[in-house]
């Protein structure tokens, strides 16, 4: 990379983090879009305990039917597991949101996951995050539905969930209303 796009990549950061509310933003309101195409499972349906209570944070699941994952905000990559099963982004807004690719399939040790991008990237919606083989991790005996969880929600937050069974990559999958406290 050439020295003057590592200066335009960090202004384009540093932008990122300065962006701020007007004082007078009382009321804020956020629109996830789906980061995978398929059959949409409500949260407490997911076999996993760590999602189906809510522990990580309300949100839904999609079991999918294509192998891509794209960005469901306008944000930055705060986190791609060692293992590429998790991606975690910070919407423009603040929100964060944690896309688990799989269940328990952290133990595939990033077999069957190809990452497109890393800690700090800036991202838009639908741009492509990470190629998945799901023939792969289904024939490794491991369940693909994938939760899609916002992890800094809180009571305050009215996320509203799809009520649609299948969704595609420009669907609305939550709505997000809450008091700005900034």
């Amino acid at each position: 990379m050439t020295y003057s796009k590592q200066v335009e990549n960090s202004l384009n950061k540093m932008m990122f983090w300065k962006k701020k509310y007007k004082k007078d933003d009382k009321k804020c309101s956020v629109k996830i879009y789906s980061p995978i195409e398929g059959e949409v499972v409500q949260l407490e349906n997911v076999n996993d305990e760590a999602f189906s209570s809510g522990i990580l944070g309300r949100g839904i699941a999609i079991i999918p039917n294509i192998g891509k994952i794209v960005s469901p905000v306008n944000g930055i990559i705060s986190m791609v597991f060692e293992t590429n099963h998790a991606i975690a982004i910070t919407s423009n807004e603040g929100i964060e949101i944690l896309i688990h690719i799989g269940i328990d399939t952290v133990e595939l040790k990033g077999r069957g996951f190809k990452s497109h991008i890393k800690k700090g990237d800036l991202v838009k919606v639908g741009q492509l995050l990470m190629d998945v083989d799901i023939d792969f991790i289904k024939s490794n005996g491991y369940d693909i539905t994938s939760p899609i969880v916002i992890t800094n929600d809180n009571d305050s937050m009215k996320i509203t969930e799809t009520n649609a069974n299948f969704v595609r990559f420009e669907n609305e999958i939550l709505s997000l209303d809450y008091d700005n406290e900034s």
